[in-house]
């Protein structure tokens, strides 16, 4: 309680002083907007302002009169394009919801999240998408689909999502970033930054990274590669990042095949920007993945590959792995070739994935922005049993 009175002195003394002295008050730039820690009882808030405010903190709680406080906080830095403030909200409970408020000078905003699973759990539902670069409006109509779905069960749903690379169009930019995939025009991402876990790797847009690693500092393995892995539940993730070295011997390779060999969760993802296998369009599959990769992902039993760089829907099945191609998320949409090797199925479409987890079963369902399904299918035994397939005959799908 003290913690919590002493925030509301300060934040009217913010009040106080902003009105009386004439100092313009800072605003939010970008968020507030979360990442998951890999412990399921915590979860990292983080936000940035225009410019140096007298005062910006975070207040949380299991309901919306915030039982706890984190006090003023210390910014990044104050050069032009820092300005940026985090706060690791500890101690929390597995599986439950919270609620938070940041304040920047007199400027609030709210949010909610649901907890990680128990380690224990073997039940836990997860998203997906990328390339969400280049059109923020098609990006906003995708996330607003996404907390549609969401809402049908958000105790349940409220968890984290799996961004595929090629967040903005020029991730070298500030700017782009700004107007792009943090634009603070559209209330749907906003909301979607504000209550979901975006989880994700690096695209070829995203350039050197500076600004990537700036903006999504995850438990990054060493300090230029954006690899890193977690675990949510029964899931284990691991991020691979393209554009560093990966070949054998390579410390990345060395980090992966650790990582996928010794993690003791039943199910097993890899999220990276380029598809080994895919349905052509603007990329074709990515021949050093296929060489490298593939044979990591057969041997240590991935079930789904998620990535993007072609802006479509596809999903190419091969030695039991799913390899998935979800880069609908705001950039310009390719047309894909169903007739590439391996295409189970394929759509020109904006979309994310919804994958649901109960046991030793996964339903992974892609969901266009207009709420309609791609297709449904389940994993869990030898052969996927599609459980909905539109209009593409099956004569369109031989594989060459």
């Amino acid at each position: 309680m003290r913690m919590k009175f002493s925030v509301i002195i300060a934040s009217v003394f913010c009040w106080v002083l902003i009105f009386t002295t004439g100092i313009e008050a800072a605003n939010l730039r970008k968020g507030p907007y979360i990442i998951y820690t890999n412990l399921n009882t915590q979860m990292k808030v983080l936000w940035q302002a225009d410019e140096t405010p007298t005062d910006s903190q975070i207040e949380w709680g299991r309901t919306t009169s915030y039982q706890f406080a984190s006090g003023p906080l210390s910014e990044s830095g104050s050069a032009e394009d820092e300005h940026q403030f985090s706060h690791i909200i500890t101690d929390l409970k597995p599986s439950t919801r919270y609620y938070y408020r940041v304040s920047v000078d007199i400027e609030q905003a709210t949010g909610s999240f649901m907890t990680a699973p128990p380690n224990s759990a073997s039940a836990v539902t997860i998203y997906g998408y990328g390339d969400t670069q280049s059109h923020p409006d098609d990006h906003d109509r995708v996330v607003k689909a996404l907390l549609a779905d969401v809402d049908t069960n958000s105790d349940r749903r409220q968890t984290i999502t799996l961004h595929s690379g090629d967040w903005v169009s020029d991730g070298d930019d500030e700017e782009v970033w700004d107007g792009q995939y943090f634009s603070r025009e559209y209330d749907y991402v906003l909301n979607f930054l504000s209550r979901i876990a975006v989880m994700g790797g690096r695209g070829n847009h995203e350039g050197s990274a500076v600004l990537f690693r700036k903006y999504w500092p995850y438990d990054y393995q060493d300090s230029t590669g954006c690899y890193y892995s977690f675990d949510y539940g029964p899931l284990h993730v691991a991020v691979v990042d393209q554009y560093v070295l990966f070949f054998p011997e390579s410390p990345q390779y060395k980090w992966l095949a650790n990582d996928l060999e010794n993690t003791q969760k039943p199910w097993k993802f890899v999220t990276m920007h380029k598809p080994a296998w895919s349905a052509g369009g603007d990329h074709d599959n990515d021949y050093l993945s296929q060489l490298f990769l593939d044979p990591l992902f057969e041997e240590y039993g991935v079930a789904v590959v998620h990535a993007g760089h072609n802006h479509y829907y596809a999903r190419c099945e091969k030695e039991g792995v799913q390899h998935i191609t979800s880069g609908g998320g705001g950039g310009r949409l390719n047309t894909p070739d169903p007739g590439y090797p391996y295409v189970v199925m394929s759509d020109e479409s904006n979309h994310f994935i919804r994958y649901e987890i109960v046991g030793s079963k996964m339903t992974v369902t892609a969901i266009r922005d207009d709420g309609s399904v791609i297709e449904s299918f389940e994993l869990g035994e030898s052969v996927p049993e599609i459980k909905s397939m539109p209009w593409i005959p099956l004569l369109l799908l031989d594989n060459d």
